[in-house]
């Protein structure tokens, strides 16, 4: 494998950063909107990056990537971003990070952001394991004690 950085990883990002700008780019550039393919190998790169869960501070980047995603499968391409869309949500199930103590309070619209783009996995037409995956979810942080913001509970 070459030593070259990939699309919104490596150098500029910093060590097991993503430089979610680029990235975004990716999925809404003229000339990359149609690499699906492409696209799905991102997602889960970026779920790798982040196995041990998002920052809050970069939820609104997720927020987009998950928007994506959902779009995509609503638009017919269900058979590549299934997999992406519940690897997303199996690590937003996971305990955000937050890099300072005051982040949960700070940045609670988010949070909320992401919940609710959450809530738009349960279309008809999005696959009922995505639709498992959301739910996950969704109940991982409604019961996740002391590590979700105070204010939830």
């Amino acid at each position: 494998m070459s030593d070259s950085p990939r699309l919104g990883m490596g150098p500029v990002a910093g060590a097991g950063e993503v430089d979610y700008e680029k990235l975004i780019g990716l999925f809404t550039a003229s000339y990359s909107s149609e690499l699906y393919e492409r696209h799905a190998g991102v997602v889960d790169r970026v779920c790798r990056v982040n196995s041990n869960g998002f920052a809050i501070r970069e939820l609104p980047y997720i927020d987009r990537i998950l928007t994506f995603l959902i779009v995509k499968i609503v638009e017919g391409k269900a058979d590549l971003f299934t997999q992406p869309l519940c690897k997303l949500l199996r690590v937003l199930a996971l305990p955000f990070i937050r890099r300072t103590a005051t982040d949960e309070f700070k940045m609670f619209n988010n949070i909320s952001q992401v919940c609710l783009t959450v809530s738009k996995a349960f279309d008809p037409k999005v696959p009922a394991e995505c639709q498992i995956a959301a739910a996950k979810m969704l109940a991982e942080f409604a019961c996740a004690h002391g590590a979700r913001p105070s204010c939830v509970d």
